[in-house]
């Protein structure tokens, strides 16, 4: 059986996402209830940064025109290259927003409880 460059991907993802799973587990059980917490934390951030950083290209100093090259092709673009584009940051949008809600309860829940029960 030959495994197609979308299988593969997907395989990838699956496989980092049950190792991500299983490094915070570990990190819950050392932890406890700060952990839930702290991971929450961090979804948060990165869900910030994704929200962020998703319409605006990014580069370093010595490609300063980026942003600009950025620019013109998305004025170049065909109609119904725009209406994808703008159907992907929609579902993006959500996306986050879910993601961004669950955060934040992990925070409230994790360091509610750290508090609550260690302190």
């Amino acid at each position: 059986m030959r495994l197609s460059g979308q299988g593969f991907l997907l395989a990838g993802a699956v496989a980092a996402w049950l190792l991500a799973a299983l490094l915070a587990a570990l990190f819950v059980s050392r932890v406890g209830f700060l952990g839930i917490g702290i991971i929450g934390t961090l979804m948060w951030f990165i869900c910030v940064r994704v929200e962020l950083e998703k319409d605006a290209a990014v580069g370093d100093v010595h490609t300063t025109d980026l942003y600009a090259r950025q620019i013109r092709a998305r004025h170049g673009q065909h109609r119904s290259e725009r209406a994808s584009r703008r159907h992907e940051q929609a579902v993006l949008v959500h996306s986050l927003a879910f993601f961004r809600m669950l955060a934040i309860g992990l925070t409230v829940i994790g360091f509610a409880t750290f508090f609550l029960f260690e302190l």
